[in-house]
């Protein structure tokens, strides 16, 4: 059993004791979320018979609310009354109003009327109200100001109001310059507003350029306003859940609309985002329903300590999996890229950050309101590639079939028109005597290979529920997903639920909290052990079967012992693989957020955001005895049970200066720590009793169980200071120390610093032209750390009570250490990066960009090195070794064509990186990966690979063996092997086009990837064996093309004729022959080009609301037709392999996935 290094960690009591204070904290946000009323005062008012206006003018000298509304549509002259005492203003306007055609919002402390039959919506209440803030102020001040004074007769200006694409804008403030005179304009942009000639009338509205008009003899002044990116104030998530202002940051961060994720036919959000982002690698692991899939940002920083981005869930690093996310439960999506925007992460950021906020992790209070939205998606799943595989030759050997190769694996034996019969192919086997001297008829079997894959259906449900007040919200959501993969045992389903929610609970004190539980269950089969005879997958067992094997309708199994049958005894069955083996994998978490915020004073904040995760992954992996090796054949039961509990708290205090009238100043200054204590307990049991009983008892030897533990703490320090100048220049300071616990003492604290700088030229300077509407230069440093695994630091203990026996059985009980020797002056290794950028909007906003260069430097890598056994050991950890990085990243937005209903947005997206191998461990120039490792060659790129190569001759000519006419390859000769190609991409780009026609919206994802090579021993597997449509071209001889050359030199040398010359290759040989064992001998000549252009999806939406059919018994309703991965083309494979490059050698082949999503809103 594994020990923690060091440290006092939580124990039972504590946990117990985190989890009452995180329930009473539920309960109390919970109790305050029922409460929605809106901003309280009671009013005393009391008039009879009096204009309306003189009615709002008492509300508004006895209160703090205001009233907005448009003349041309309130009547104010008429007569009201009412009297009412220490009331609500809901109840007294309620009153007020009654008979009236007349209406109300309430948003804070404003007050919009309008008419009753008005279609405005609260969300354009809210929007308009929003619009007004900076009003509130100078209302405040007239009213306390205000005198009585008789009103002057003014002239009546009216007009409409509207964007550069004819849609008229509702909410845009109209005042009369130099007074306090104004009106808005309605939700059709117009206006009514009393002015006199001579009078200047200002236009404001958020988002576009303030224009200033005069008065002349016209009564109609209509208005076009024209948007101003310098004026926009986003504001975005950063690390630690920091809000900023997006134009005051250095770094380059990436925003996902959820519509681009919202009903996708996908139960793992990661996989919609691929292509959608520059600089992120999404890699599915396999195309099988459940599989996991990895997140890399900026390409590698490490070797040996992993390189997939931290995510980060409603503010709290996450560590689970995105599997055990509901898609349609996310609310935006933020990606932190380079080291200086998660540098407040610490050493769990270095590769990069998701930040996802779900919709009940970040509840917002408002105006009140209920909605609720329900999600069906329904879809098909089913395989993308399979090879093209030819019906032309079946099982055989040189064009031949007979006794002798019916056995043989492929398809390299005779034509299927030049024999009649052929012996059954199960006709030896005793279990089976009916087939004993049977022939079949020789002939292709067509779908022998396709119809092992089904067509799985896939549906998703999803279910939220909003509820919103003035100082309460309360969020809910729920989803069941399942999915049917495209291999007949193998299905996944999933179960979501959380709440969560926000109360004011005074007027200095917030308090957000959710909760959620998932549960998911996925089942697979199991691929073959590693002691098996032929060690072969299902999958390459099954593309190489004979094209003339029908295995759909032959026996799988021995129908007495259920042992496997095939028409070769050293091979698996794949029917018998799915049928008998499988692995069901139910994992089951509880996520807990609580965030506290206090408002000290008008300048500082403190606020308190806490983590709980709880997950419990159980799995169970069986083999029904009858297999093939030596356990498999016995049958094998194995449980294993893991436990994981992770606390994270951070504490943030938060200040915001004026320093002077240009200068402002806010800073943050935190502490962070987290615990996390792993647990995992597996035992396994052989050699089964009665066949197809799984369960421990059914098995005649248990084996040895193991336990295992790991705790880890990391305690971190952080600060963060930004500087700004006129809000057009800004500076960032910032940094974290860390203090981990996997390394020695002398090793814990590290720190992080980091600088970053943006500026805003076109608000420095008042750049207002058609072709720069915005402009941001942005540059940033900083560095991070990785922290080495646990136990590299201390020598561990082996205790083993089983490993011998004495002569009367008694168990003997062992204690040796384990194979790695202690390295207590390992360190964490280093990063580095710096990054520019530029950002901008162009052409009256109709090119937006956002590019970003980034150059890495990775230090201290960290190696397993082999080390001499005299020692007692076999390896140890060592520092050693650098990587430097290399990218450019751009995002290009193109707004191509843009009126009233009709809208053609075009959204490009390009990477390109490069990491060089700079330093190796102990000086070598040179490490070749072993089980799936990289090689690492010193001033080569990561991700190149070392193989065997064709050996030629000065003019490239590939030298022949004289004797066979097989091509010479470098190690026939014991030459080294050398760089044959690299898996990198040298880009890759996306084009997302959108077009929206009035409700109707059409999306489509092309993906085009340049360069990159793949080796993959399977595709040489295919085409030695014969079965793809590329090796129908058989027939007759063939001569390799080359030069006759020495293989007893050493060298490989050519051969020369008399003359000095080289000697041409004229030995033929067959098709066969000039395939197996032949041509792709030679690692190179078995190197593709990964090129490909992919469809990634096509999307039709369209929404019904109330615009288009008053009477809906809902707000509106969504539908959606889609299909992902419709389309790849990959030119530098042979045609008839048909392989998708994101497949990994014989992993379940990539799916096309069409589906039908309706959603309804209430």
């Amino acid at each position: 059993m594994k020990k923690n290094l060091s440290g006092s960690f939580l124990s039972g009591k504590d946990l117990i004791r985190i989890m009452k204070i995180y329930s009473l904290l539920l309960c109390i946000a919970i109790s305050k979320m029922f409460s929605f009323s809106s901003y309280s005062q009671n009013i005393s008012i009391s008039v009879n018979e009096v204009k309306l206006k003189m009615a709002l003018d008492e509300i508004e000298f006895k209160s703090e609310f205001n009233f907005f509304y448009n003349n041309s549509l309130i009547d104010v002259s008429k007569k009201v009354s009412v009297t009412v005492a220490n009331e609500k203003i809901r109840t007294v306007l309620k009153k007020l109003f009654r008979g009236t055609d007349i209406d109300f919002k309430i948003y804070k402390k404003s007050i919009v009327l309008f008419p009753k039959n008005s279609k405005a919506s609260i969300l354009e209440i809210r929007k308009l109200l929003d619009n007004l803030e900076e009003t509130y102020e100078k209302e405040k001040t007239r009213k306390s100001n205000r005198i009585r004074s008789p009103i002057i007769q003014q002239s009546s200006i009216i007009g409409t109001v509207i964007s550069e694409d004819n849609q008229p804008l509702p909410g845009v403030n109209i005042i009369v310059k130099g007074t306090n005179k104004g009106a808005l304009t309605d939700f059709d942009g117009k206006y009514q507003v009393a002015a006199n000639t001579g009078d200047v009338l200002v236009f404001s509205y958020v988002g576009f350029q303030t224009q200033e008009i005069r008065v002349d003899s016209s009564k109609t002044i209509d208005v076009t306003m024209i948007e101003d990116v310098n004026s926009l104030e986003e504001i975005v998530v950063t690390a630690q859940g920091i809000k900023k202002s997006r134009k005051a940051l250095g770094f380059a961060i990436a925003q996902i609309d959820t519509e681009e994720t919202d009903s996708r036919p996908e139960v793992d959000i990661s996989r919609t985002l691929q292509g959608k982002i520059s600089g992120v690698q999404i890699t599915p692991s396999s195309g099988s329903s459940g599989a996991s899939t990895e997140i890399t940002i900026r390409g590698s920083l490490s070797l040996t300590q992993g390189n997939n981005a931290l995510i980060v869930i409603d503010n709290v690093p996450f560590s689970g999996n995105l599997l055990d996310i509901d898609p349609n439960s996310i609310k935006g999506i933020t990606v932190l890229k380079g080291l200086n925007a998660a540098v407040l992460y610490g050493s769990q950021g270095r590769n990069g950050v998701v930040i996802i906020e779900t919709k009940s992790g970040s509840a917002s209070i408002g105006e009140k309101s209920f909605k609720a939205t329900v999600v069906q998606t329904t879809y098909t799943n089913m395989v993308a590639n399979l090879p093209d595989f030819q019906n032309t030759y079946g099982v055989g050997n040189n064009l031949v079939t007979d006794a002798g190769t019916i056995g043989n694996v492929g398809s390299n034996g005779a034509r299927f028109t030049d024999i009649d019969f052929v012996p059954h192919p199960l006709s030896g086997n005793p279990s089976f005597p009916e087939f004993a001297n049977q022939e079949v008829p020789y002939v292709a079997a067509r779908n022998n290979v396709n119809d092992f894959f089904r067509t799985g259906i896939g549906q998703i449900t999803s279910l939220n529920l909003d509820a919103t007040g003035e100082n309460t919200s309360l969020n809910f959501s729920m989803g069941y997903t399942s999915e049917e993969g495209i291999l007949g045992n193998n299905e996944f389903k999933r179960f979501n639920i959380s709440i969560g929610g926000t109360s004011q609970l005074t007027d200095r004190l917030r308090l957000s909290t959710s909760i959620s539980y998932s549960t998911r269950v996925r089942d697979s089969y199991t691929s073959e052990d590693s002691d098996d005879a032929a060690q072969q997958d299902i999958l390459e067992s099954l593309y190489v079967i004979p094209r003339s094997l029908d295995i759909q309708n032959l026996p799988f199994q021995d129908p007495i012992t259920g042992a496997n049958v095939y028409y070769r005894s050293d091979r698996l069955n794949p029917l018998w693989t799915l049928n008998n083996t499988g692995r069901e994998r139910v994992v089951q978490r509880i996520n807990t957020t609580i965030n506290l915020s206090y408002k000290l004073n008008k300048n500082h904040n403190l606020k308190y955001r806490g983590g709980f995760q709880f997950e419990s992954a159980d799995t169970n992996d069986f083999r029904n005895r009858g297999g093939l090796g030596a356990v498999a054949t016995l049958g094998e039961l194995e449980y294993t049970a893991n436990t994981e509990f992770d606390v994270d708290n951070t504490l943030i205090f938060e200040s915001n200066y004026k320093l002077s009238d240009n200068i402002g100043f806010d800073s943050q200054i935190g502490i962070n720590s987290r615990y996390e204590t792993f647990r995992s307990l597996d035992s396994d049991y052989t050699d089964q009793i009665v066949f197809g009983v799984l369960r421990p008892n059914n098995f005649r030897t248990p084996g040895q169980g193991d336990y295992d533990e790991i705790k880890e703490n990391l305690l971190g320090v952080f600060g963060q200071f930004q500087f700004d100048y006129n809000s057009y220049l800004y500076l960032g300071l910032s940094g974290r120390l860390d203090q981990g616990s996997t390394v020695e003492k002398d090793n814990q604290n590290l720190f992080y610093p980091g600088v970053s700088i943006s500026f805003i030229p076109t608000s420095a300077f008042n750049m207002k032209s058609g072709f720069v509407n915005y402009l941001k230069l942005r540059g940033a440093y900083a560095t991070s750390a990785g922290f080495p695994e646990p136990f590299n630091t201390r020598n561990s203990l082996s205790s083993d009570p089983r490993e011998f026996s004495d002569f009367d059985n008694d168990l003997i009980v062992t204690n040796s250490f384990f194979g790695t020797l202690a390295n207590p002056d390992l360190k964490p290794e280093l990063h580095k990066e710096f990054e520019i950028g530029v950002e901008g909007n162009f052409f009256r906003n109709t090119v937006s960009l956002q590019a970003s260069v980034f150059s890495r430097v990775s230090e201290n890598q960290i190696f397993e090195t082999n080390i001499a056994p005299g020692t007692g050991f076999d390896s140890t950890f060592i520092n050693a070794g650098r990587l430097d990085t290399e990218g450019l990243e751009i995002d290009l937005g193109v707004q191509f064509f843009k009126n009233s209903n009709f809208k053609w947005n075009i959204r490009n997206i390009f990477t390109t990186f490069k990491t060089t191998v700079v330093e190796l461990a102990n000086g070598a120039n040179r490490l070749e990966g072993e089980d799936g490792n990289l090689d690492l060659i010193i001033g080569e790129e990561l991700g190149s690979f070392l193989g065997s190569y064709v050996v030629r001759d000065s003019d490239g000519n590939a030298l022949i063996n004289p004797a066979t006419g097989i091509i010479i390859a470098s190690d026939d000769v014991g030459l080294q092997d050398e760089v044959i190609g690299n898996v990198t991409p040298d880009f890759r780009a996306t084009s997302i086009h959108t077009f929206s026609y009035k409700n109707f919206v059409l999306s489509t994802q092309f993906e085009y990837t340049h360069g990159g090579e793949r080796r993959e021993a399977f595709l040489e597997t295919l085409l030695e064996r014969g079965v793809t449509t590329d090796t129908r071209n058989r027939e007759g001889s063939f001569v390799i093309p080359g030069v006759l050359g020495d293989i007893s030199s050493g060298s490989g040398e050519p051969l020369l004729d008399v003359n000095g010359n080289t000697i041409p290759n004229t030995i033929q040989v067959t098709g066969n022959n000039a395939v197996f064992n032949n041509f792709y001998d030679p690692n190179e000549n078995a190197v593709f080009d990964a090129s490909v252009f992919r469809i990634r999806e096509v999307a039709l939406s369209y929404k019904l609301d109330k615009k288009a059919i008053q009477n809906l018994p809902f707000d509106s309703m969504d539908f959606r037709l889609s299909g992902r991965n419709l389309f790849f083309y990959a030119p530098g494979f042979p045609s008839g392999l048909n392989f998708d490059p994101e497949t990994r050698g014989f992993t379940t082949p990539t799916t096309k996935r069409y589906s039908f999503s309706v959603g309804i809103n209430f």
